[in-house]
């Protein structure tokens, strides 16, 4: 009784609703709801548990239903009920992560759920009833447990009961994973402190609670809200030609099609500008086409570069602004940009804008801060963009570094020597491959370095690049005579995961010649490497290392073509432990897929 009036305080009156109560146990909410005559569904794994709380419920002589099933796979329609009730479940299921999806899918918008989380750091654990149980190694609690006789010892357990078994989250984790999966997530405790009178009282209370929640509660309590979508429209705008074989041109697509299917509507406008590419962008880079695309109008100053030398870009982006100035979006639309001066414009006419950080400007920092100074938020691809932008007073800060489309690596089941023959890439030989531009500063001239004085059995095949660096390229190559680096030039972007697959060892070079290349990047590249399956040999640079670390790839010294040659032998003469390494990076790049990324910038545009 006096959790749902709890619950009501909070999330208003239950009656009229309908609601799931998911691992409904011996039926206590549920035979609740029947006394308040709320229409309510219980949905238990347990067959012993349901026919207790039936008999439970004749006995009150009440009616309830509860229907024997798993939480991760509800067997319920979308959008079928207003409230979930999640009791002292999530540690004992097998899957956390397909629950809550699974309870999104059936929750209506603006329906809630009720959850509470153990604790993985609680000073007392409420199963086992002992203090500091949590602070200790799974295999030394284990063995306490059993020493002091605690161990649970049921005839029939159905589902986790032992601790290693069991889910427990830090609030952090928690938080992280029920966001990912699309839910706004509202802290019980700290809601209710956040409305203390006076304010400063209730703030002081609320930085108490924060110092303290990591150890002190055993468990968390969470309201996790389905919200209806608050924007009418997400209109990304990008003064750059579309499509490019450039990495931006292939993000921004991406993500407006990841936002377009969270339910929103997308417009994606870009200049008109000359282009090489007669692809639309839809199929150059295999996106669904289920946003929309809007050329605004634009002198080309770019074409003319060789006249107008480098006032083009300055040119060119004054009359995009122009241009932008005429068009009129829907009331109600977020405008989101990498370009600052847009994100100024749309600002000045009313619209809510946020910034699609990438790097913090060497020169002219003045005026990119002054573009941005009353921005509803700041999206940042890495920590070290971030901090740039902390640094310079900016506070509506999201980091949503980039990510990968999982699925295109899963649909690759060819082995390796079938993938090379269709590639017609050599067999007998070590092969480490690069993907990506040309650019001094991504490494290539370091790779040609090693491969200089690498091996006889190894070759370096680098995939990508403009006409104009390839032609600079072979001539390099060409000029050193090297047999063992083979340009492979511009592949389609369906093909990149088989050719990755394909690879020995996939080299990530990246120099520190700038700051965007030593803390601000976040290459999707990287991303395609950790899943492909493939063992990362990487520059040790700080923008890598916010992903990459010692147990996931292998660093060397930036520009150290020596220091190059050696990490990739040891690669070579450790098989398993490379392969440990590559089998942890496909496991870690499961948190930075664009549809988590999406997700992730959706709620921080609701929470702004």
């Amino acid at each position: 009784m006096e959790h749902i009036n709890n619950l009501e305080k909070n999330i208003g009156s239950l009656a009229g609703k309908k609601i799931l109560d998911l691992g409904s146990g011996f039926g206590k909410f549920l035979l609740t709801c029947a006394k308040r005559k709320y229409s309510a569904v219980g949905l238990e794994l347990n067959p012993q548990k349901i026919s207790q709380a039936k008999i439970l419920a004749r006995e009150k002589k009440l009616e309830i239903e509860i229907i024997q099933g798993q939480a991760e796979k509800l067997p319920f329609s979308n959008a079928e009920f207003d409230f979930i009730n999640l009791s002292e479940v999530i540690e004992h299921v097998e899957n956390p992560r397909l629950v809550l999806r699974e309870m999104f899918r059936v929750l209506k918008f603006q329906g809630y759920v009720y959850i509470s989380v153990p604790n993985r750091f609680g000073f007392y654990d409420s199963h086992y009833h002992l203090y500091f149980i949590n602070w200790l190694p799974r295999r030394w609690a284990e063995k306490i447990i059993d020493f002091v006789g605690k161990q649970k010892k049921y005839k029939e357990i159905i589902d986790r009961q032992r601790l290693g078994e069991m889910h427990y989250f830090t609030h952090a984790n928690f938080k992280d994973l029920a966001e990912a999966e699309g839910f706004l997530v509202i802290d019980i405790r700290e809601f209710r402190l956040k409305k203390i009178q006076p304010k400063i009282l209730g703030q002081l209370f609320v930085f108490i609670y924060r110092m303290c929640r990591f150890f002190y509660w055993d468990s968390f309590h969470f309201i996790l809200k389905k919200e209806d979508f608050f924007a009418k429209k997400i209109i990304f705008i990008a003064n750059y030609r579309f499509p490019t074989e450039k990495a931006h041109g292939f993000q921004i697509s991406k993500m407006c099609e990841e936002f377009s299917r969270l339910g929103v509507k997308v417009e994606l406008w870009y200049s008109k500008r000359a282009n090489k590419i007669k692809q639309d962008l839809f199929s150059y880079y295999h996106l669904k086409e289920n946003f929309i695309v809007k050329e605004i109008g634009s002198l080309d100053f770019i074409r003319y570069s060789w006249i107008v030398g480098r006032f083009a870009f300055w040119l060119q982006s004054l009359f995009f602004l122009l241009n932008l100035w005429r068009e009129k979006p829907e009331i109600g639309s977020i405008i989101f940009s990498r370009q600052p001066e847009i994100v100024w414009l749309f600002k000045k006419r009313g619209y809510k804008t946020f910034f699609d950080a990438h790097f913090w400007p060497a020169s002219k920092s003045n005026l990119f801060r002054y573009f941005l100074s009353k921005t509803d938020g700041v999206v940042c691809n890495s920590q070290g963009t971030a901090k740039e932008f902390i640094k310079h007073g900016f506070k509506k800060i999201l980091v949503a570094p980039n990510g990968v489309d999982l699925a295109v690596f899963s649909e690759v089941v060819e082995d390796v020597p079938i993938l090379r023959t269709k590639f017609n890439l050599p067999q007998d030989k070590k092969i480490i491959m690069y993907v990506g531009h040309l650019y001094r500063w991504k490494g290539v001239d370091t790779l040609i370095q090693a491969a200089e004085i690498a091996p006889g059995d190894w070759v370096f095949i680098l995939v990508g690049g403009t006409d104009q660096d390839l032609e600079k390229y072979h001539q390099v190559v060409e000029s050193k005579k090297l047999k063992n680096v083979l340009l492979a030039g511009r592949v389609d972007k369906k093909i990149i995961p088989s050719y990755l697959k394909s690879a020995d060892c996939l080299a990530l070079p990246n120099e520190p010649v700038s700051l965007e290349s030593e803390f601000y990047t976040s290459p999707i590249k990287m991303f395609e490497y950790m899943a492909s399956g493939v063992v990362i040999v990487a520059s040790d640079l700080p923008s890598l290392r916010e992903i990459l670390n010692e147990k996931n790839c292998v660093f060397f010294e930036a520009g150290d073509r020596e220091d190059l040659i050696k990490k990739i032998n040891s690669i070579f003469s450790e098989p398993l432990v490379s392969q440990k390494r590559a089998i942890q990076a496909k496991e870690d790049v499961a948190r930075y897929s664009w549809d988590r990324r999406a997700r992730k910038i959706y709620n921080f545009f609701y929470e702004q």
